[in-house]
């Protein structure tokens, strides 16, 4: 997996991991990987959700409970994974398109 996040940086993909949802002080792999963005769950209040791992490898938190997003079939509903993850990749690269994430 190390392998394959380090091919997937040099050819500028952006890859982001949930840090995982056991409350704990650790964030979890891949997330706490080089070069990937470990996301963290708000509430609607935007407090840490008590099931989202958090600690130093933490990069950004993002809503992660009660999200209304598209499901197969055309359908809508609730669940955990939250599009605005991509917002924050696109707002990441430079001019030419690249992700500019050197600093994970």
């Amino acid at each position: 997996i190390i392998a394959a996040i380090e091919s997937a940086h040099q050819d500028g993909v952006f890859i982001d991991c949930a840090t995982g949802n056991e409350g704990s002080s650790s964030v979890t792999f891949p997330a706490n990987a080089k070069y990937v963005m470990a996301v963290g769950a708000t509430v609607q209040n935007g407090l840490r959700a008590s099931f989202s791992n958090y600690g130093d490898s933490l990069d950004v938190m993002a809503p992660g409970v009660s999200i209304e997003s598209t499901r197969l079939n055309d359908a809508y509903g609730s669940g955990q994974y939250n599009i605005r993850i991509l917002t924050i990749g696109w707002y990441c690269c430079d001019d030419s398109g690249r992700i500019c994430l050197g600093s994970l």
